[in-house]
């Protein structure tokens, strides 16, 4: 059965020799005001004829099948091969060696580009292993992720990969270029190892995915490149720093980034505190569900007076800057952390030490290692079932075991004061 071709005259491009494949498309031609809206799969076939010296004219066609963007975006594809194509009409009634499938595709691909494909399949498509699950979004406004793992994703791209090398031809990144934006990112711009290892858990399964997808035998240039950091490392501030600290993020010029660190200061990660809902929330207690911790299950937490402030009728808990329906960035919290540490002289502090601060100081005071775990949000050996009875009852007792820390940050209590005795008084 012959195609239906239709032919493509899409304004402002060069479309001589283009058609596009549609089966359902009642006319002869296609024009910008007729072209399909939004992204999609098309086929768009290119007809070429080539006069070669000795051998006259020579007519080819070839079909192009591009998934995952917008029509125009395909012409534009197609259009930006048609030299190569022309070549390798040449190249092959000659009898000369085709040119390589690779160097054809490196001309025209750029890591943005190939961001916005591979967004679209993480987040359409069906699971295809443990390395290519499918990302959810959460709570999409407009179109917009602003909630689970594609809406981290793409902070996370957006922040670290696409000012740098975002416009950069995917054939020619090099595991050098990966290791120098690492590099730069932690060195200069002061990112911790652990949020930088965002670049290869991304720049590595979309290239693996791009090759595999183009058939390119090529090594991936992310496969190879590690990040050398310590989960367990030792983290030693003297008391009176600590107070100093801590009383800095409580008085922060900026009141939305205050509200930050002041959940922070209770035990939570980072992730916890950005992706808390008011759907979370009821009463004076909120959940960190089981999807947004390491343990895998829901846990239960009062909210302070203090915390209660930054709590918003609906929505995130703590919103973006410039539009109120996304949750904040990492990104800009880590920028108003570099303010702390300067101002307190603790420049060597990672915000996750926020944490081991706090367990350091709670075992100190003589809490067992129990109640340490729960306000932490760890899983502990002998203890992992209590977890899944978490209660408001535990809640509590984690709210005080944070008050009994920030009293002693805040000297409203002797830094000598022990749990048994405080929680009797």
């Amino acid at each position: 059965m012959a195609q239906n071709l239709i032919k493509i005259n899409y304004d402002g491009e060069k479309c001589a020799g283009l058609y596009l494949v549609d089966e359902d498309f009642g006319g002869k031609e296609i024009t910008k005001a007729l072209a399909p809206q939004g992204r999609g799969t098309f086929k768009i076939v290119l007809r070429q004829t080539v006069l070669i010296e000795g051998k006259g004219k020579v007519t080819s066609k070839k079909t192009f099948t591009k998934r995952g963007t917008t029509f125009l975006k395909a012409i534009q594809s197609v259009i930006a091969e048609r030299d190569i194509h022309k070549q390798g009409i040449i190249d092959e009634v000659k009898g000369t060696t085709a040119k390589r499938k690779a160097e054809a595709v490196k001309e025209f691909v750029t890591v943005d580009e190939l961001w916005e494909q591979y967004y679209e399949f993480r987040t359409t498509s069906a699971t295809q292993g443990k390395r290519q699950k499918k990302w959810i979004i959460k709570y999409s406004v407009n179109g917009k992720p602003t909630g689970g793992t594609a809406y981290i994703m793409q902070s996370a791209y957006n922040g670290l990969i696409k000012p740098h090398i975002g416009k950069k031809a995917v054939m020619q990144i090099k595991k050098k270029d990966i290791e120098d934006l690492i590099n730069k990112l932690v060195n200069k711009q002061g990112y911790s190892p652990r949020y930088v290892k965002g670049v290869i858990d991304i720049l590595k399964p979309m290239i693996e995915w791009f090759y595999d997808r183009e058939e390119i035998d090529k090594r991936n240039p992310a496969a190879n490149v590690s990040l050398q950091f310590d989960n367990k490392r030792t983290v030693e501030v003297a008391f009176e720093d600590m107070q100093k600290l801590y009383k800095t993020m409580l008085t922060y010029k900026d009141i939305k980034y205050r509200n930050v660190f002041i959940w922070l200061a209770s035990g939570r990660r980072v992730g916890e505190v950005l992706s808390l809902h008011t759907d979370n929330i009821k009463s004076d207690y909120f959940t960190v569900t089981a999807e947004n911790n390491k343990a895998g299950v829901d846990m239960i937490y009062k909210i302070s007076k203090l915390m209660k402030k930054a709590v918003p009728k609906n929505g995130y808990v703590h919103t973006g800057v410039k539009d109120s329906s996304l949750q904040l960035s990492k990104a800009s919290v880590d920028r108003h952390w570099r303010n702390i540490k300067r101002d307190s002289g603790l420049f060597e502090l990672h915000i996750h030490d926020l944490r081991h601060l706090l367990a350091t100081e709670l075992k100190n005071g003589g809490l067992p290692l129990e109640l340490r775990s729960w306000v932490l949000g760890h899983k502990v050996a002998g203890i992992t079932g209590r977890y899944e009875r978490d209660t408001r009852e535990q809640a509590d007792l984690k709210a005080l075991a944070v008050e009994f820390f920030m009293l002693k940050m805040l000297s409203k209590i002797s830094k000598e004061t022990k749990w048994d005795d405080f929680k009797n008084s």
